[in-house]
């Protein structure tokens, strides 16, 4: 089980939405492979709006709507997580829906929503919530998760009793501002404290009336990235003019692209799986030093802007 928290207008639904068609068309996430298979995803979003922002999401893929993979957008009617006859009831439709193959993740959005009543706060509520939880893991084999509010008074914590964030797998903390941020906050099994940026980039999608929904995209680490704009400042060839003409103007020297990565590879993505995997991560670098105008590309040509 997993929890994507954070406070509202910061991208959550629109990040759960990704997973889960990334998982469904087994598309890596964030640059993470998936397991993949079909989705089951419930939420009280329109059925309008969600349609737009999975047609979004498919068109930036270039996926056709025959190759889509199948995810199950559910809208029960007053549901409620802590029950168990309406659990019972959930599990009998996502057996009807998936007879072939069951779903690999089930996604609940928001945890509020399909709680109607209940008191977030309360450990003993929230613990039969959890428990049935655990019984659609299962009953079903699937990975669940729950996107759900930051506290007010303390928006590093999610909202409501601790009990949540105690027992589920994965915590993720997604946090607004420029860019955005997805933070590793908890992994029961993996390594905490990672932190990922991206940005919800505007898509234009295909119908009669002019609709622009967003998809998210992944951005270099800022902290990869300023250690790769380190390295490449002392790759310079002319170092000495670059440092006396740090004004703010462009140094006249330029740096070979092939050569920053090769370093780069060796350097600072060394723990990379594969070298597509480095390659991805430099190119993202590179992205959000170019965007950031601490560097500048003509061809295979790179130009560092002095700070």
């Amino acid at each position: 089980m997993f929890l994507m928290y954070g406070a509202p207008s910061v991208g959550k639904s629109f990040l759960a939405l990704d997973l889960a068609c990334s998982v469904a068309n087994g598309v890596p996430w964030m640059d993470h492979d998936v397991n993949s298979g079909p989705v089951v995803y419930v939420t009280d979003e329109g059925s309008e709006g969600l349609r737009h922002r999975i047609q979004a999401w498919r068109e930036n893929q270039n996926i056709s709507p025959d190759a889509f993979g199948p995810i199950f957008a559910l809208n029960p009617p007053p549901f409620d997580l802590k029950s168990r006859s309406d659990v019972d009831e959930l599990i009998a439709t996502i057996a009807t829906e998936c007879p072939e193959r069951l779903p690999k993740l089930v996604i609940f959005d928001t945890l509020s929503n399909v709680i109607p009543g209940t008191d977030e706060n309360n450990q003993g509520d929230m613990s039969t919530v959890l428990a049935n939880c655990r019984r659609i893991v299962a009953k079903i084999g699937a990975t669940v998760g729950l996107v759900h509010h930051s506290s007010k008074g303390d928006t590093k914590s999610p909202r409501g009793s601790s009990v949540v964030p105690e027992n589920v797998d994965t915590s993720l903390k997604v946090n607004g501002g420029q860019p955005r941020t997805i933070e590793v906050v908890k992994q029961r099994d993996g390594q905490s404290g990672l932190k990922l940026t991206f940005k919800l980039k505007s898509v234009n999608i295909s119908c009669e009336e002019a609709i622009q929904s967003c998809v998210p995209q992944r951005l270099g680490n800022a902290k990869t990235s300023s250690t790769l704009l380190e390295l490449a400042r002392t790759m310079i060839p002319q170092r000495d003019t670059y440092e006396a003409r740090s004004n703010g103007t462009e140094v006249a020297s330029k740096l070979n692209r092939a050569e920053l990565r090769k370093k780069a590879f060796a350097k600072i993505y060394a723990d990379r799986p594969s070298d597509d995997a480095k390659r991805k991560q430099f190119e993202r670098d590179l992205k959000f030093l170019s965007e950031r105008g601490s560097i500048t590309e003509t061809g295979d040509d790179l130009t560092v802007v002095a700070e």
